[in-house]
């Protein structure tokens, strides 16, 4: 039985993300199967040519000391990345429609809340191959191998152009 998910048709505008901060979003448990380490380390290859990006990760979990180590140390904020606590539902889906795109990096990930509030919100997202929702996301929306950074940084530079953002954000409307 699949989760159910409604649209909020009222509040998707395909250009609501023109101008705004291009900040990349993940909301979640903090933990080693959801990848983190090695979301940030292609984050900060991609900022290297895009410094108007940032990455905010939200959540709590038993990796969240080592993850909020490891950002301190690699400069934090200076460095376009932003930890931040857990959120309430409500404040979490207030995130993720200012956002520019959110993010799923995990190992694995049966059925993925956050990507269908996502859809509900028309905030484009992208995830690994690895989820319960590969069957209806295949060749439609951008999908990774979480071992592959290169694919994901491919995706990075891809939608950092705005037709292509703009582009891609009107696909997902489809699906």
């Amino acid at each position: 039985m699949e989760n159910p998910y409604e649209a909020r048709k009222d509040s998707i505008d395909t250009r609501k993300n023109i101008g705004k901060e291009k900040v990349i979003i993940y909301a979640g448990r903090i933990m080693r199967l959801k990848n983190l380490d090695f979301l940030i380390d292609v984050f900060l290859r991609f900022r290297e040519n895009h410094k108007d990006f940032k990455l905010k990760i939200l959540g709590d979990g038993p990796y969240r000391d080592n993850l909020e180590s490891k950002i301190k140390i690699l400069g934090g904020e200076a460095v376009g990345i932003i930890i931040g606590p857990g959120l309430l539902k409500a404040d979490f889906l207030k995130e993720l429609q200012k956002s520019y795109l959110y993010i799923l990096p995990s190992l694995s990930d049966m059925t993925p809340n956050s990507v269908l509030d996502s859809f509900a919100l028309g905030t484009p997202f992208i995830s690994t191959k690895e989820t319960g929702f590969q069957y209806f996301l295949e060749g439609k929306a951008k999908t990774f191998d979480p071992f592959n950074p290169g694919e994901l940084l491919d995706i990075f530079e891809y939608l950092a152009i705005d037709k292509n953002y703009q582009a891609y954000q009107k696909s997902l409307e489809g699906i």
